[in-house]
């Protein structure tokens, strides 16, 4: 298989660790500009003095796809946070979800064991136990991996919820949590046995850490983060604000460092305020805070801290020992001008670039050896990058697997268009950032899932008017994202692997309820009026009193997609029904059996 990227692994870096920068070119493209007497302050919502001045970033740095590659079993969409170090600091256990594999890396022989697993299992979160297992979740293999470190043998897997996500381990009860997409918190016996406990806590469960606060986990595309008691019931929720933004997309969770204190979070944040009338590209917060790029921005968090990452695009995942955090931008994989890798100060100020390293691969983890010594692990090729902790140069690197899995329209949707954005941002893991744009010619319009909902349901868009994938990657990559024009084998690879894209297996809690909620779909719901066939829609747009005719949705995965309509005005399924959606009047337990069988799908 031709790889796109065919360059040796260097790195070239440059310290930038000032919390406030001055006008400088950076890195080939205009930088930002705070004058000296600026606070750059994100946490203020007030309106920033004439002296703090924000320029929206025009970036000539268009990513690099190469020649086309299509891959009949297209790899899935980056999740991250699939790397993790042993104790003694010997061993890297590294998860490889697009070849369906865990590597055990001795760090002193520079050798590799590889654990296969089975075809589309998507190995991803790491919890290492006191035992020297290593517990790995399977994310569409519904399953917990536990893997001998020492004999590198796959021990057992056990089946624990359809969508796990975050995994941890609980020294104090020998136990694993395994936070699941669904809502549930399973906890297992480290060693074997059967689940110990399962409760329900929120939708879109992430991560899960254990620390001196008790449990704490994340939802995925709000950014919350979950304070539990000791029976995993939620204490508190904290949805961060960052002065006009809101969060949105927890990319990742990690433990404290010292085991101690708050645990880090990188996410992204998103405007609330009116974005310019399209077809200007993505303007993130507008100018009305500093430190702002296009697009959502990176934010890290950590307690009260909170650090803006201006040049990180999609920070699927973060690494945090003693002083130093390091976080990942996937986005930036295909683009060689840009930084792969940042390295800052932790806590640090309120925005910095810190120590950008430029490595010539799309690198998707990150985990600390020691505080002298970085680990990056990157999906194509697959490496394992050795690092420097402090200079970001590259020590050595480690294959990890000969095999290729570039793949064109995946790169294309995980690539920084040149504006500080890329599909993935907005459409994270294929899905939606659960956000309301909110457009000042259009309106309120709300991120669609792109998850299973693609494959013959064109005409596209919200009104329905992109004919097709070529008209709407030109809408939407090239001209808002301000992205470099499309040959057309290249749309048509975006396309192959977006419709590829699998929908999520839903939780079925209660069974009868939703067999209920489907003859009532199929009956007096009336609802295949409108949403039929196995995509369940009739591609046509129908106007049903929200402020014209807008597509109808696919309802593949509606139970993941709350907020609900075009402009998010709905919370939750009942609520569409409530309002008498369609013409339709049902009874209470009708709505509540429909809405049962509607999360299934």
């Amino acid at each position: 298989m031709t790889k796109t990227r065919m360059r040796t692994p260097t790195v070239l870096f440059a310290i930038l660790s000032a919390g406030c920068l001055t006008d400088m070119e950076i890195g080939g493209y205009s930088g930002y500009r705070w004058s000296d007497d600026s606070t750059g302050d994100p946490s203020s919502d007030s309106t920033p003095t004439p002296s703090a001045t924000f320029e929206p970033r025009a970036s000539s740095a268009s990513p690099d796809f190469g020649p086309t590659v299509r891959l009949d079993d297209p790899p899935p969409p980056i999740s991250g946070g699939t790397l993790t170090v042993t104790s003694d600091g010997r061993t890297a256990v590294a998860a490889d979800p697009d070849r369906d594999a865990v590597y055990l890396v001795d760090l002193v022989a520079n050798t590799v064991r590889t654990i296969a697993l089975a075809s589309h299992d998507e190995p991803a979160r790491i919890a290492l136990d006191s035992a020297g297992r290593a517990h790995v979740a399977l994310r569409s293999g519904g399953a917990i991996a536990t893997i001998d470190i020492a004999t590198a043998s796959l021990r057992r897997k056990r089946q624990v919820c359809p969508l796990p996500r975050g995994v941890a381990y609980d020294g104090s009860k020998d136990a694993l949590l395994v936070a699941c997409a669904g809502g549930e918190l399973v906890t297992l016996p480290a060693a074997e046995g059967e689940p110990l406990t399962r409760v329900d806590v929120r939708p879109d469960l992430r991560d899960v850490v254990v620390g001196k606060n008790g449990v704490m986990a994340t939802t995925f595309r709000h950014g919350e983060l979950i304070s539990l008691d000791a029976t995993h019931q939620i204490r508190a929720v904290a949805a961060p604000r960052v002065g006009v933004a809101v969060s949105r997309v927890a990319w990742r969770m990690v433990a404290p460092p010292d085991g101690q204190s708050d645990p880090v979070v990188v996410s992204q944040l998103a405007p609330e305020k009116p974005v310019p009338t399209p077809p200007v590209y993505y303007d993130s917060l507008g100018g009305s805070m500093t430190c702002a790029p296009n697009g959502p921005s990176t934010v890290m968090r950590h307690g009260a801290d909170t650090t803006i990452l201006p040049d990180v695009v999609l920070p699927v995942d973060i690494a945090v020992a003693g002083g130093t955090a390091a976080v990942v931008s996937a986005g930036n994989g295909h683009t060689p001008s840009l930084a792969t890798l940042f390295i800052v100060p932790f806590p640090g100020p309120k925005c910095i670039l810190g120590t950008r390293v430029y490595l010539a691969a799309q690198i998707t983890s990150v985990a600390f050896k020691d505080k002298k010594t970085l680990l990056a692990q990157s999906r194509e090729p697959a490496l394992l990058f050795v690092l420097d902790a402090t200079a970001g140069a590259v020590k050595r690197t480690i294959e990890l697997a000969k095999s290729s899995r570039e793949d064109t329209g995946h790169a294309i949707f995980h690539s920084n268009s040149g504006a500080a954005i890329a599909c993935a941002s907005c459409h994270p893991e294929g899905r939606d950032d659960g956000h309301v744009w909110r457009s000042e010619s259009e309106g309120a319009l709300r991120t669609p899932s792109l998850l299973g909902t693609l494959r013959g349901t064109a005409p596209y868009h919200w009104r329905g008017e992109q004919a097709d994938m070529h008209a709407l990657a030109k809408t939407t990559f090239v001209t808002r994202m301000r992205g470099p024009e499309l040959e057309s084998d290249r749309v048509d690879a975006l396309d192959g692997w977006l419709t590829a894209l699998p929908a999520l297996k839903a939780t079925v809690r209660d069974a009868a309820a939703a067999t209920r909620g489907e003859a009532v779909f199929n009956g007096a719901g009336r609802c295949t009026t409108c949403h039929a066939g196995s995509q369940k829609t009739n591609n046509a747009s129908v106007n049903v009193g929200l402020g014209g005719a807008f597509q109808v949705p696919s309802l593949v995965n509606v139970g993941f997609r709350a907020p609900y309509f075009h402009d998010g005005s709905r919370s939750s399924l009942t609520t569409i029904l409530d309002s008498a959606h369609a013409g339709t009047s049902l009874s209470p337990a009708q709505m509540q059996d429909l809405a049962s069988f509607l999360e299934t799908l």
